[in-house]
């Protein structure tokens, strides 16, 4: 065998062996990858290209990982076929060939195309990943144009009906669902500390409620009479342990809310002067939209009621609970 034979195989073991390396890398590099890192990149000013391009292929990770897989194997084919023709160049029969590649062979593989190259791009994903994204990029359109990839792609997908799995239940429409992905993914390497993802977990999850479903229900409130003298209210008023108590009329609507400080604040003030109204809602209505409207009212409460009948009561504190948690009284 010429020198320029020796050479050529030498070669086609050494791309082997570099691209099953790679391709061992990148599939832990894109498993490692911090999501919102990365999609920063790509908003930046000026945006990162090669960040973007990623993020367009992670929105089909089956088809990635696929490509991934086929040019794993493929690499490791030709540094078998390069390593393979050496040996035979060399000298070495067969028998020999099928020992060495048992003995020596595969565990330099397993070492260097496979754990170092994984190991570094789980150290290093975050800078590593995104710089070889044109090779992820011109592998997959490489496999498709010869075919290998969508039927790669498909095959996977029919053997997860075939199980009763869903091929698509890891990929989410739903803007929300994928932001508190990331922030899962955050919080699992250390991007973020457990309490704030459990804050942006909590404001994703308040932008869902709504007013009924954080109010007081009216059974529980505490209310008293309209026309009652002063002497009278704040007997009733230092039963309640609340600091509000809506104020009813003989046919039970609410007139507005009368605050328990206020008797000892304004003495001299009459009592229908100290009523304040309620911001008045129906209870559809958003938190954030119900936090804004009752903190602008008079009284700084809601009444949440459907056809002047009151449905429940809603203070600040309990509409900010869902995202800050428990409050001591105020």
């Amino acid at each position: 065998m010429s020198t320029t034979e020796t050479v050529m195989w030498l070669l086609l073991a050494l791309v082997g062996f570099a691209g099953s390396a790679l391709c061992s890398g990148l599939e832990t590099g894109l498993y490692r990858i911090n999501r919102v890192r990365l999609a920063v990149r790509a908003a930046g000013e000026p945006p990162d290209v090669r960040a973007r391009s990623l993020q367009r292929e992670l929105e089909r990770p089956d088809r990635l990982l696929a490509s991934l897989l086929i040019g794993n194997n493929l690499f490791n084919y030709f540094g078998t076929v390069g390593v393979t023709a050496l040996l035979g160049v060399f000298g070495f029969g067969e028998i020999a060939v099928i020992v060495l590649s048992a003995l020596v062979i595969t565990p330099l593989l397993l070492i260097f195309a496979e754990s170092l190259p994984k190991e570094v791009f789980r150290l290093s994903s975050d800078r590593l990943t995104p710089r070889l994204t044109p090779f992820l990029v011109w592998s997959r359109r490489l496999y498709t144009g010869v075919g290998a990839l969508p039927l790669v792609v498909g095959f996977g997908r029919w053997a997860s009906r075939v199980v009763g799995a869903d091929p698509s239940a890891t990929v989410s429409d739903s803007p929300r669902e994928r932001v508190a992905a990331l922030l899962q993914e955050s919080a699992g390497d250390g991007s973020i500390t457990a309490a704030q993802s459990t804050l942006a977990d909590r404001a994703l999850r308040m932008g869902r409620l709504t007013v009924e479903e954080e109010m007081v229900a009216w059974r529980r409130v505490r209310t008293v009479p309209a026309g009652l003298d002063r002497e009278r209210l704040l007997d009733r008023l230092a039963s309640m342990p609340y600091a509000r108590a809506p104020v009813l009329d003989r046919r039970g609507r609410v007139v507005g809310v009368l605050r328990h400080a206020d008797l000892w604040l304004f003495p001299d003030e009459p009592i229908e002067a100290l009523i304040r109204e309620p911001a008045r809602l129906n209870g559809s209505e958003p938190l954030r939209v119900a936090l804004l409207q009752t903190v602008a009212s008079p009284a700084r409460c809601a009444i949440i009621e459907r056809g002047r009948v009151p449905l429940g009561f809603a203070t600040p504190k309990d509409l900010v609970e869902p995202l800050t948690g428990e409050l001591p009284a105020w």
